[in-house]
């Protein structure tokens, strides 16, 4: 039989052979002095047996050398395998109990975070919403400075170019309607174009810059608008130049009023956000008829208006290059001073001088004398 026991300084499990019984000795593993527990094994008769054969003295290899301690030895100690300690047993539970509640605060804390990550990203590719309230001005008395376009820029050959000038030297172009009068004379090798509100109609003004919004989407596509501006008014510009020659030449000619006004006249008088809108007061439909350098926009309306709509126009009946629509609130007459017009426009857009793309549809609604 062995004699299995706890050390009482370190609780190092102690195995000895039972004839050590009630002797001293030293722990294997703190070496504190310690007196082996005085066990009586109880007697059995039991028949003889034949005498089994003694256990070779042989050290186990996974023993702890002797420790000797006065007189007496202990024997080799081993550490029962399959006998944890209760000090070991302590440390994995808390251990164990670390470990789940680090787990229990970390997912909730992940799920906090991809929540969020998850709201940003959404935020983040939601288009903004191109709506909303603008304030605007009734200007009283007032006239916009002349825009001026270079007759070279108007892909016409240099023949046509003198013909245009003769044409004109003498015999301005006025397109007139109970809205506005657009006036185009030459100036130098230049056509100026002159815009005069009717009567009973005033100058009213609005700039979109103010809102945020609408200003970053400007800025985004204000470089694909203003090549469609120029494109436009510059193939209306030529088929007004061609037309005055041919009707000055005794040839019987077109005269698509609406059209050279609203593409060519409106064109040169505006950027590419003036060019792209319309203010809609009432059931009138009114083009941007002027646009400073700081972006404020023209509008001829009735007098008196107090509110307006400004949303996309539309192109020959085609979907709108702005999508979006906002309420301009006009509180009262004010005086307002326009921008000096831009710069005579260079040549930078292809001319069109195809037949059927000259023959569009007027761009304000003709029906109500706009």
């Amino acid at each position: 039989m062995a004699i299995e026991f706890n050390c009482p300084y370190c609780t190092a499990a102690i195995r000895v052979p039972d004839e050590f019984s009630g002797k001293r000795g030293s722990c294997p593993k703190c070496a504190t002095k310690l007196l082996v527990p005085d066990v009586v094994p109880k007697v059995i008769e039991t028949p003889a047996t034949p005498a089994t054969p003694a256990l070779p003295a042989t050290i186990p290899e996974n023993s702890v050398p002797v420790v000797t301690g006065g007189s007496e030895a202990i024997p080799p100690l081993v550490t029962p395998a399959a006998t944890p300690s209760v000090a070991r047993s302590l440390q994995k539970k808390r251990r164990r109990g670390k470990s789940q509640q680090l787990v229990g605060l970390l997912i909730p804390a992940l799920c906090f975070f991809a929540f969020m990550g998850a709201l940003g990203l959404i935020f983040f590719l939601r288009t903004p919403e191109l709506k909303g309230t603008l304030t605007g001005n009734a200007a009283v008395n007032m006239h916009v400075p002349k825009a001026t376009v270079s007759i070279a820029d108007l892909g016409l050959t240099e023949q046509e170019q003198e013909q245009v000038r003769l044409a004109f030297r003498d015999r301005p172009e006025s397109y007139l309607s109970e809205q506005m009068t657009c006036r185009v004379e030459l100036s130098g090798t230049s056509l100026a174009i002159d815009i005069e509100a009717g009567k009973g109609f005033s100058w009213y003004t609005v700039n979109p810059t103010t809102d945020v919004v609408l200003a970053n989407w400007i800025r985004q596509n204000t470089k694909s608008l203003d090549a469609m501006r120029l494109k436009r008014a510059t193939a209306a510009g030529s088929d007004l130049c061609r037309d005055k020659v041919a009707r000055g030449e005794g040839t019987t000619a077109h005269i698509e009023a609406a059209h050279f006004r609203d593409d060519f006249g409106l064109g040169f008088h505006v950027q590419a956000f003036g060019f792209a809108v319309e203010a809609v007061a009432g059931k009138r439909r009114s083009l941007c008829a002027h646009e400073d350098n700081n972006g404020t926009l023209y509008f001829v309306l009735p007098n008196g208006v107090s509110e307006f709509t400004l949303r996309g126009r539309n192109f020959d009946g085609g979907a709108s290059v702005f999508p979006g629509e906002y309420r301009v609130l006009v509180p009262g007459g004010t005086e307002v001073t326009p921008e000096p017009p831009v710069a005579p426009v260079e040549a930078e857009a292809e001319t069109d001088t195809d037949e059927e793309t000259m023959s569009d549809e007027p761009m304000s609604a003709p029906t109500d004398k706009g």
